[in-house]
């Protein structure tokens, strides 16, 4: 995901600043494909992987891919249906039919990669985190060369590209993980069958609730751009579609923490069913978070000579689209009590409170700050919905602080905000 901050402003030099808007649109519509066809999964897949033995995780892997592509392709086909309705709703914004069909191919990467980082392989993880976006890169870059410089005409060639890109990165993640998913199929089918009954149904119940959380979640993010695109146009969206990007680092963080804060905060509290470090680490992670933020903003100021002068407004904005993402990757300790004792109801509860308030300010502040507004009201909606989290984990499970860590971060976003919306 972070590396989108440095493939993004790459290709703003290929790529007319329409077309790359148009293209970030169309993948925020592939995601909500992706999301209905996760099932919340991944939030189960988290909590259960060191639960179980290494057979049953290859067991499980495989199951997951099966998921894939029977799932993948039925929402695909539906999708596929309902482009002529969604091309007389959204007009030249509405993503092209084909692009559904991509979504089994997206689901494997995204079970085989969880899979990796899970199992923590880490130059196999990063391998898949990088490949796909370099291959992208460098065909981005071998069009441009052959085409004599005009580069890309149509966001169409540009999703061709980056469905190969992603072709090419699949065939490669299932050669890394062949050994495992061989060993899986082997498996005999009566106790595959067997497992497969006992452990989905966990997961399915436990993740419903967080599938709701999750859709609220991509809400929030399509929410903004498709105001922004609606009174503002492309133009706009391509300089929220590009702070997004550098603002992507961020997410950085969230890698950090699912790699390895989880597996360990997972692993000590099964030993000893209690956290009473968690308090002193919380706001040690939290400060640690803030000053990636403040960096991630005083780097930006190379935005002004790497990106074509469209783009002048995005080092304004880097510190409210890097903050984002650290939300999330916070509540992963601040509120890491409603994981644990398993209250998946709080989860779409504060995403309602927060896709509320963005949905207010969004209101206000996009037909007067365009681009800078989007991104204060997705932060704001982003605050709102990590905020309760935090109260409610701390209600629920044990005291952490919470005072303290929300008013560092409730001043670390307004000042984030400030300069966002002083950029207009």
């Amino acid at each position: 995901m972070a590396l989108r901050a440095v493939t993004l402003p790459l290709m703003s030099w290929l790529v007319a600043p329409e077309l790359l808007a148009q293209f970030a649109l169309w993948q925020l519509a592939l995601g909500f494909g992706v999301l209905l066809a996760g099932q919340g999964l991944g939030h189960a897949l988290v909590r259960d992987f060191h639960e179980l033995s290494v057979p049953e995780q290859q067991q499980l892997l495989a199951q997951l891919f099966i998921v894939a592509l029977v799932l993948g392709g039925l929402i695909a086909v539906v999708m596929f249906a309902l482009t002529a309705p969604m091309v007389s709703i959204f007009s030249g914004f509405s993503p092209p039919s084909a692009i559904w069909f991509m979504l089994p191919i997206l689901m494997i990467m995204q079970w085989g990669t969880s899979f990796l980082r899970l199992s923590q392989l880490a130059r196999a993880f990063a391998l898949m985190q990088i490949g796909g976006r370099v291959v992208w890169l460098l065909l981005l870059l071998a069009m441009w060369w052959f085409s004599n410089g005009q580069g890309l005409r149509s966001a169409q060639q540009l999703l061709t590209l980056w469905f190969v890109a992603e072709l090419l990165n699949t065939a490669v993640l299932l050669w890394l993980i062949r050994t495992q998913l061989s060993q899986a199929f082997a498996l005999r089918r009566d106790w595959f069958a067997a497992v497969w009954r006992q452990r989905f149904g966990a997961m399915l119940t436990y993740a419903r609730p967080l599938l709701l959380s999750e859709g609220l979640y991509w809400a929030m993010g399509a929410l903004g751009a498709v105001l922004l695109t609606a009174w503002h146009g492309l133009s706009s969206m391509a300089i929220y579609a590009m702070a997004v990007a550098v603002g992507s680092v961020g997410s950085m963080a969230g890698q950090v923490f699912n790699t390895v804060w989880l597996p360990e905060v997972y692993k000590s509290y099964q030993s000893s069913g209690e956290l009473p470090w968690l308090p002193r680490r919380a706001l040690q992670l939290t400060l640690l978070a803030l000053c990636f933020v403040v960096v991630a903003a005083l780097a930006s100021v190379v935005l002004w000579w790497v990106l074509p002068a469209s783009y002048e407004q995005v080092p304004y904005l880097v510190a409210a689209t890097a903050l984002k993402p650290i939300l999330m990757a916070l509540q992963r300790v601040s509120a890491i009590g409603i994981e644990l004792r398993r209250v998946t109801w709080v989860s779409p509860l504060a995403m309602v409170s927060g896709l509320a308030l963005q949905l207010f300010f969004a209101w206000w502040l996009i037909p007067v700050y365009a681009a800078a507004g989007a991104i204060v009201s997705l932060l704001l909606g982003a605050l709102v919905f990590w905020t309760v989290k935090t109260v409610m984990a701390s209600i629920l499970w044990q005291p952490i602080g919470a005072s303290k860590i929300i008013s560092l971060v409730w001043f670390a976003a307004g000042l984030a905000c400030f300069v966002a919306l002083s950029s207009v």
